[in-house]
């Protein structure tokens, strides 16, 4: 006879799986390519270019991600050509990457490109953003301005201000 115990986690663990499973079996044909990376791939990310970076961080969940999201798709449309790196980063469960997070981003007519961060837990997340950027107090979105050499030159919690971003992304430009 099996312990209730070991019934009750059994259960457990497949409600924790089942939605992996499903929603990967629901992936549309048009789905947007999402890459998937670690911490050490979002140092990379960071170290591995000669143009200024700019990384928002979102998740479909977030209301003010949402708000927000608009302004960052102009952003991208304006700056593609002048120089700037431009990265969106996605704090969803992995299991959502060709999923939610592909529906979101074609429903914003989103073309930069676009990542999913592999950390489960808030403070797997929080720890990986404070490897690129010490200052990161958490919350969300959040965005990371580098400079060409891969320093730090701006970061924002919260929603942006499309003004004060552009003028941010300018001066990086110049230099």
């Amino acid at each position: 006879m099996i312990h209730r115990g070991k019934i009750l986690t059994i259960v457990f663990a497949l409600a924790l799986f089942a939605p992996a499973v499903f929603a990967q079996k629901d992936v549309a044909p048009d789905a947007i390519k999402t890459t998937i990376l670690d911490a050490q791939g979002l140092k990379d990310l960071v170290k591995n270019g000669d143009k200024p970076l700019l990384i928002n961080f979102w998740a479909t969940w977030c209301g003010p991600c949402r708000t927000e999201f608009p302004d960052l798709v102009r952003i991208d449309k304006d700056y593609r050509g002048e120089g700037l790196d431009f990265v969106i980063v996605s704090i969803d469960n992995v299991s959502l990457a060709d999923t939610a997070v592909s529906d979101f981003l074609k429903s914003y007519d989103a073309e930069m490109p676009s990542y999913l961060l592999d950390a489960e837990e808030r403070r797997e997340i929080t720890g990986a953003l404070r490897g690129i950027a010490p200052r990161f107090t958490g919350g969300f979105p959040s965005t990371m301005l580098f400079n060409r050499s891969g320093r730090l030159v701006y970061l924002k919690n919260g929603v942006i201000n499309d003004g004060i971003l552009r003028i941010q992304i300018d001066k990086v430009l110049k230099k």
